[in-house]
């Protein structure tokens, strides 16, 4: 019989010894000297591992045999990871195996061939910054011969040569597009419906960012930018943010617009993606063009304001008729006030209207403009002298076939729509106008905002 005494240092000795090799397997599970490995008695790495321990490489030739006591020797699957310091350069991984094999580097899929297959080896070039990246290698067994190993080797100093001729994408595994891109690469358009998979070997299905760039040369005028999206989006066209849109978010198109000089103009685009479904899409279009010949007297861009409003007259006094954003080329039409701090303009689409000369970078000298007087307006489409711009300022307008109510309707516009404006009646409460789509007729003066006096019209005979 032993004594309780006996028995009970025993079992304490028993714990101690258990709970001191436990430490040292949690000590070795987080060594980056050696792969922490996993196996599992089916091909799916599904359920609890059957035996766990830490492996000092990647390099097996089990035969027909089994990887350790406890695991099959046919329809076995495993899991290495590890985490290993790497100096900047790019590496060449290579994955020897028989059958299937799927390696992850920093959560980025680059080789994938979970299938059936004779020994044979795949290989990946991947960048890698200097520091701490994590290494994640899965294999399978189906039946006869197991093998598997994986090396790499650094082949490169420097990111390989990417030429771009198109949109430059740069691929992040995170949604905030931090860090070193783990792919760059040429894509012709943004137009991907990637589904539940993922851009390229490297990125992950889920919970990455991508950035597009890229100057677009276009026509001037006014230009919608649509971005369809699943999830997140931020759309910057020369230089200014038109789509913010940066949540997760099922499928959903966005739309921006905005006034653009013509040229190469910058553009850029912000995604990213959750889960599950993914897809990025981006067109444009232009809306409206600058008139035929349009004005020709130098450009103006504004640099002194976020925003800034083109007013129907040179004065803050004058209503808005539209806001441009900094960094806008705005058309100068040779007119500026008597005191030189307004200057007359027209957008890329042709409104036209007065800007404060302080918040623009003029490319001729403000004092070089003639003076506004009021007695001739100012030249809005080359080849039509007396004509000039307007738009509607109140919820709907009739336009009539003559200067007074009792003229019949030729059509009813809405506020915001412009107008070229010819002549005036004799009063100048009446006003001759053409549509954009040639449309002709008569609108109340009361009821536009004109770039200039309705005075300086000339009187229909």
């Amino acid at each position: 019989m032993i004594p309780k005494k006996v028995s009970l240092i025993s079992l304490f000795a028993v714990l101690m010894l258990a709970l001191f090799t436990l430490s040292l397997q949690e000590a070795a599970a987080y060594a980056d000297s050696s792969w922490r490995a996993q196996y599992y008695n089916n091909k799916n790495l599904s359920g609890t591992p059957v035996v766990e321990r830490n492996e000092p490489e990647i390099n097996w030739d089990w035969g027909y045999h089994g990887p350790v006591v406890g695991v099959n020797e046919d329809n076995f699957s495993a899991r290495w990871t590890r985490s290993v310091n790497f100096t900047a350069g790019t590496y060449r991984f290579s994955a020897t195996v028989d059958d299937g094999v799927r390696l992850w580097v920093d959560d980025g899929l680059i080789i994938d061939s979970w299938k059936d297959g004779a020994k044979r080896t795949l290989t990946a070039d991947r960048y890698l910054s200097a520091g701490d990246h994590h290494i994640k290698l899965e294999y399978y067994e189906n039946t006869l011969l197991a093998f598997t190993r994986l090396t790499w080797s650094r082949i490169a100093d420097a990111p390989p040569p990417v030429t771009i001729n198109n949109w430059r994408g740069e691929y992040f595994n995170n949604t905030n597009l931090s860090g070193n891109p783990v792919l760059v690469r040429d894509d012709a358009n943004i137009d991907f419906n990637w589904g539940f998979g993922a851009p390229a070997p490297g990125v992950g299905a889920d919970n990455f960012s991508v950035r597009w760039t890229r100057n677009l040369v276009l026509q001037p005028g006014r230009y919608l930018f649509s971005a369809r999206v699943d999830d997140g989006v931020r759309v910057w066209v020369n230089n200014r943010l038109i789509i913010d849109r940066w949540m997760q978010q099922a499928t959903q198109t966005h739309s921006g617009e905005i006034e653009l000089p013509g040229g190469s103009v910058p553009v850029r685009m912000e995604y990213f993606e959750q889960t599950r479904v993914a897809e990025a899409h981006l067109a444009w279009t232009r809306l409206t063009s600058p008139p035929t010949g349009g004005p020709s007297q130098g450009t103006a861009t504004v640099t002194n304001a976020y925003f800034l409003n083109v007013r129907s007259g040179p004065g803050a006094n004058f209503s808005p008729v539209a806001q441009v954003a900094r960094g806008d080329v705005l058309y100068l039409m040779g007119y500026r006030n008597a005191q030189s701090n307004w200057i007359l303009v027209a957008l890329p689409s042709g409104t036209q209207g007065w800007v404060h000369a302080g918040y623009v970078t003029s490319s001729v000298p403000v004092s070089s403009m003639t003076v506004w007087q009021g007695g001739s307006p100012p030249t809005g489409t080359p080849g039509q002298p007396g004509s000039y711009n307007a738009t509607v300022s109140t919820y709907f307008l009739n336009m009539r076939t003559g200067p007074g109510i009792n003229y019949s309707i030729v059509t009813t516009l809405a506020r915001g729509d412009g107008m070229t404006l010819t002549h005036r009646d004799a009063a100048g409460n009446w006003v001759r106008a053409t549509l954009s789509n040639g449309t002709q007729g008569w609108v109340h003066a009361g009821y536009i905002q004109s770039v200039a006096p309705i005075n300086s019209l000339p009187v229909a005979n």
